[in-house]
């Protein structure tokens, strides 16, 4: 990042890998650290049904925009101008799990 040619460039940290939804991420978690996962969600709600509990739940109304919306980005700006290589998105996902519970987050 001291490189003069990224000097106010923005990166996009991610892995080029499918998006991945929330409850995928749970799946992983679930498979991998199943010891830590006694409080993820075992099922996932249809999205008319979240539309409908969001007329109720002030905290789901706020999820309710964000249905079916898939955030699609690209790390070839940092992997070309910082030869930058991303870890898997398992790794990633569970490295965090990792973090979070052992800094007593979760």
């Amino acid at each position: 990042m001291l490189d003069p040619a990224v000097k106010n460039e923005r990166f996009i940290g991610v892995n080029d890998d499918e998006p991945v939804s929330m409850f995928a991420i749970t799946k992983i978690i679930k498979k991998n650290r199943p010891e830590k996962a006694n409080k993820l969600p075992t099922k996932q709600l249809p999205n008319w049904l979240v539309r409908t509990v969001g007329f109720f739940d002030p905290s789901v109304r706020q999820l309710v925009s964000q249905l079916g919306d898939v955030k699609n980005c690209s790390n070839e700006k940092a992997k070309a101008l910082l030869g930058w290589t991303p870890r898997s998105t398992v790794e990633t996902i569970l490295d965090t799990v990792d973090s979070l519970v052992e800094h007593n987050i979760v």
